[in-house]
């Protein structure tokens, strides 16, 4: 296991059981310096993506690293994460969605928090403000284009919230099923 400790200023210690192989890749790291007294390699903190590319599943840092981590860091970081994990990265609307097999609810908030650090990263164009829709002597000026579009939305709209209906009335309809414990009171009545 590798451990990653922050060290101000802007330095992160790398401790490691020793191995060649281990050493030889810490070495093609650059910027790297052994630390004879503490027994660590020492890194700049923009170096903490190459450790992680370099040993994926031998890490363990501390929350500390992570937070110092510059924002582009965590962003680029996080994308290739989700990627290797199978998770697909689409702009849809505005939004960044998530989509794969281990995308849950929490997954997609997170991935709604950092839509604009991952925006970056799969190409998106950023997003454009929703466009407000006035009373007044600026509704005179909209164009067909405009009232097409705003219609639009509003399809989408109703259609997604027809969407989200069917699929909350089949879960009650799948979950309302009587159980079996229900069955045997009714079988011994």
């Amino acid at each position: 296991m590798i451990t990653i400790t922050l060290c101000p200023p802007d330095t992160i210690a790398v401790s490691m059981p020793y191995s060649v192989a281990g050493t030889d890749a810490i070495k093609t790291i650059s910027g790297h310096e052994w630390h004879k007294p503490s027994k660590t390699w020492r890194f700049p903190i923009s170096k903490l993506d190459r450790l992680i590319d370099t040993f994926p599943d031998q890490i363990e840092a501390d929350p500390d690293v992570y937070l110092s981590a510059p924002p582009r860091l965590l962003g680029e970081t996080f994308v290739a994460n989700l990627r290797a994990a199978g998770v697909e990265l689409a702009d849809i609307d505005g939004r960044i969605v998530a989509s794969g097999d281990i995308v849950t609810p929490p997954l997609q908030a997170e991935v709604d928090k950092r839509s604009a650090q991952i925006r970056r990263y799969i190409g998106a164009k950023p997003a454009i403000p929703a466009l407000q829709v006035t009373t007044g002597e600026y509704a005179s000026r909209a164009t067909d284009a405009d009232r097409a579009y705003f219609a639009g939305v509003v399809n989408a709209r109703k259609a997604a919230e027809k969407r989200e209906t069917m699929v909350n009335a089949k879960r009650a309809e799948r979950y309302n099923q009587p159980t079996f414990a229900d069955i045997l009171r009714e079988i011994l009545k």
